[in-house]
């Protein structure tokens, strides 16, 4: 028998505070399930859901032996978007895309929910659940209780088992934490290796056209913290590389990441340096300088 982890949420909100909510059990075990709640600052009801998956899959221990992670959720359309980040190859494209139809409100959550995704061994799928189901009930009550009773300087996850014994414990900033983790300092930027000056100049992403194969054949992104910073920072501070081909176009030699971010981001103009040089050409000439 398949060994599946499942787990509900939902999250409620009003006046910029979520409260929010899982239920999780085996289902080689049904009537042995644990509840989770608590209270955080939201800007809209679409985070409070999403910081219900947040917390469930950072408060869960997952059993190594599990075979899939059923997450179940009554919102169609962030039940359809977690499956695309759940799928490996599409991960990051997919990430591009919801955060490009949501705006910055959300972008935070999904950039969360992707990173530990992304860091968990076994299959995930989320499922759109029928409200009326007993499971869901549970949550969404629980949410409800946690929007109406608890206060946002309340850092604690309350716990309780299916004979209401209930339990807190202190919330780390562990949300914060997943996405500051990875070092901005990490990233290599060839150009900064050179010693030649390059004039910098100020392009439109638009004008900016993806064209190298090392690109275009990109499946995974890791974005170490990139992402974060541009997010915080609204700007690009090191210049990508770029080759005029025509009318004003560019193709983009390096610097894809920062690219990406400033797309998901919504930056509209990025320094640049323009190169007459190949990818190759040019990254052996700053290897030379």
């Amino acid at each position: 028998m398949m060994r599946k982890l499942i787990i509900y949420t939902d999250g409620a909100y009003e006046n910029r505070k979520a409260g929010w909510s899982f239920v999780y059990f085996y289902n080689v075990c049904a009537t042995k399930y644990t509840i989770g709640y608590g209270i955080a600052e939201a800007e809209n009801s679409r985070q409070s859901e999403l910081l219900a998956i947040i917390h469930a899959i950072n408060n869960i221990e997952i059993d190594e032996q599990v075979d899939l992670v059923e997450i179940r959720c009554d919102v169609q359309d962030v039940v359809e978007n977690m499956n695309k980040l759940c799928r490996k190859k599409l991960f990051f494209q997919s990430l591009v895309q919801l955060c490009c139809k949501y705006s910055q409100n959300p972008l935070e959550q999904y950039l969360q929910l992707a990173l530990h995704i992304n860091n968990i061994n076994s299959n995930i799928k989320f499922v759109k659940v029928n409200n009326r189901d007993t499971f869901h009930k549970i949550a969404h009550r629980h949410a409800g209780h946690a929007l109406r009773n608890l206060s946002l300087d309340d850092n604690r996850i309350y716990y309780k088992n299916e004979n209401r014994e209930t339990a807190a414990i202190q919330n780390s900033e562990m949300i914060q934490d997943a996405l500051s983790s990875f070092e901005f300092s990490e990233v290599k930027h060839v150009y900064s290796k050179s010693k030649t000056k390059h004039q910098i100049v100020e392009l439109n992403l638009e004008d900016i056209m993806i064209t190298e194969q090392i690109h275009l054949s990109t499946g995974v992104l890791d974005l170490n913290g990139i992402l974060l910073k541009v997010y915080n920072e609204k700007n690009i501070i090191e210049p990508i590389v770029v080759r005029n081909i025509e009318d004003s176009k560019y193709s983009l030699l390096y610097g894809f990441k920062r690219f990406c971010a400033a797309r998901i981001v919504g930056i509209n103009k990025v320094p640049a340096i323009i190169t007459e040089l190949s990818r190759e050409e040019y990254i052996k000439q700053v290897e030379n300088d």
